[in-house]
């Protein structure tokens, strides 16, 4: 199921992005908070990093619950779940200035659990990918 609505969200036409993004993606997001299976959570979050990357500013009104969705795994999924809401974040923060704009607020909380991940997760690949973005978020 998530490998169809990845290809789906590269496929759609530009016309039906948004409704797509309206109708697919809140009972993604809502399912994520009962399921229990980590490879299942992170299929999920692929998919979401997939609709971010070529869905862009359609997924505006979701851009702040995708960030906290990224977070959250972030802090306390499995391994898959940590590399797939980085991937999240990172989409989120390479968007349009609009996206950026909306998640701002959540950038200083982002940096705070990028910073934690990077010094202390068990998973060198988390860390990496943590260290990355976290250069990305903090002013040289």
């Amino acid at each position: 199921m998530a490998n169809v609505l990845i290809s789906a969200s590269q496929k759609i036409p530009e016309s039906a992005k948004k409704t797509f993004a309206r109708k697919a993606l809140p009972p993604l997001v809502h399912s994520l908070k009962f399921i229990s299976a980590p490879e299942v959570r992170a299929a999920c979050i692929q998919v979401l990093f997939s609709a971010m990357y070529h869905l862009k500013s359609t997924l505006l009104p979701f851009a702040s619950d995708l960030l906290k969705l990224a977070l959250r795994f972030l802090e306390q999924g499995s391994e898959k779940e940590k590399l797939a809401g980085a991937k999240l974040m990172a989409s989120l923060m390479a968007s349009e200035d609009v996206i950026l704009e909306r998640i701002s607020e959540g950038l200083i909380e982002a940096r705070s659990v990028l910073s934690k991940a990077s010094l202390s997760d068990p998973s060198q690949d988390v860390r990496e990918v943590c260290d990355k973005l976290l250069a990305c978020i903090t002013p040289s």
